[in-house]
């Protein structure tokens, strides 16, 4: 990727809230972006993320020792840390074992985010990552569009199966492509479908509290049996280092998740990979898959909620 006169404001638009909004109180000169022409590469750090994002090519005038444009001033200054950047996310990174992954597309996520404004500025939501288990007696169900209708036919059953009038997400809400958990129930020459949820080996979802999160919703929060389905995405990719690990939920903040996907929209493609640990509250690492060799590649870590925490934000 170049970055070049004609870009650099995108770029800077698309990392301003990232680069601004999370930073020790007063500390105005960390509020920016770091332009490391000589790594090819940007940097972004504060007291919650560190952002990486290479394969750059940086071709903006840059005044010599002044690679650090602080967005509130719209200046380049010195880097403003006592220590190089890679310091502090070494240091962070010394007990990192990531585990498993999961996949989605930063798109996706924020188009859900979107569709709640007022409450994710309000600090009332949260996004969640599941691992997928299927509800006993449900079966994974993947539509296909015929006359403008979501079906399912299976090929060695001589049966017609149809979506269930009381069906939990009704049939005009179905999407052919989608998996959804769904129950049978025989009814002689046809099959009856209860369409209960979004599945896949992951899924994930944005959850809005009234007034602040309480804990005690958890058990089914971690089912997004709370959160509306139009607020759900899946996965049906999942791989882990060990047969036996499962991916623990991760919680995040709707709000600081929004701002940190939003940077991706610099690469040519939203996919990126959710790499996670396997105790619950370690940091997790968002990194975003590149279409080409010309493609920039972005890399960021950062905690989840307190999971174990009663009554917070979000």
């Amino acid at each position: 990727m170049i970055i070049n006169n004609e870009n650099f404001g995108e770029v800077v638009a698309k990392m301003l809230r990232a680069a601004s909004e999370y930073h020790k109180a007063e500390r105005f000169d960390t509020c920016g972006i770091i332009f490391d022409k000589d790594d090819n590469s940007l940097k972004l750090i504060s007291v919650w993320f560190f952002v990486r994002v290479t394969n750059v090519k940086i071709e903006i005038d840059i005044p010599r020792g002044k690679p650090f444009y602080n967005v509130l001033g719209k200046v380049w200054t010195e880097i403003p840390y006592e220590k190089p950047v890679e310091y502090y996310m070494e240091k962070r990174a010394e007990s990192y074992n990531f585990v498993g992954r999961t996949e989605y597309y930063a798109n996706n996520i924020l188009n859900i985010i979107n569709k709640e404004t007022e409450k994710v500025l309000d600090l009332r939501a949260r996004y969640v990552f599941v691992q997928g288990f299927l509800p006993q007696g449900c079966a994974a169900i993947t539509f296909k569009e015929e006359n403008g209708k979501p079906v399912f036919k299976a090929p060695k059953i001589p049966k017609k199966f149809v979506i269930d009038e009381n069906s939990a997400i009704p049939e005009k809400f179905v999407q052919p492509g989608i998996t959804y958990a769904c129950t049978l129930n025989d009814c002689g020459d046809t099959v009856t479908l209860d369409v209960i949820t979004k599945f896949g080996k992951t899924r994930s979802g944005m959850f809005v509290s009234e007034v602040k999160y309480d804990s005690k919703c958890l058990p089914r929060l971690n089912n997004l049996e709370i959160i509306h389905p139009e607020l759900t995405v899946c996965s049906n990719i999942l791989e882990t280092s060990d047969e036996e690990i499962n991916m623990p939920p991760i919680h995040l903040g709707a709000m600081l998740l929004y701002d940190l996907l939003k940077i991706l929209l610099i690469c040519k493609t939203s996919k990126f990979n959710l790499h996670y640990q396997e105790k619950i509250n370690d940091d997790i690492w968002i990194e975003s898959v590149p279409e080409d060799d010309d493609d920039a590649k972005v890399s960021i870590f950062f905690p989840p909620y307190d999971y174990y925490k009663n009554i917070q934000r979000g």
